[in-house]
């Protein structure tokens, strides 16, 4: 599988920093926790498969606290953070 756009890959789409609790939307390829986070929305193409480590982590982000250097990669379309900072990276 090509990626349509080495930009894209690479970070150079540009992103979003978060630091609050407003609600965004968008179109999002990573999300890399900045400071330990928790998210109150996290919409994305992320199965709630239980064997997937990454799947548990994104659809227990209410009660889970993502460390600080963990990035998460998929397709998200919503955020809103319940606590910490994270930079959005754009699809």
């Amino acid at each position: 599988m090509s990626f349509p756009n080495n930009r894209i890959t690479n970070g150079l789409s540009g992103g979003i920093y978060i630091a609050d609790t407003t609600a965004r939307t968008g179109d999002w390829l990573a999300i890399q926790i900045l400071a330990d986070a928790k998210f109150a929305v996290l919409t994305g193409n992320i199965s709630d498969d239980p064997s997937s480590v990454l799947a548990a982590e994104a659809s227990a982000a209410f009660s889970a606290t993502i460390p600080a250097g963990t990035t998460l990669f998929g397709k998200f379309t919503a955020i809103t953070l319940h606590s910490g900072r994270i930079a959005a990276y754009n699809a």
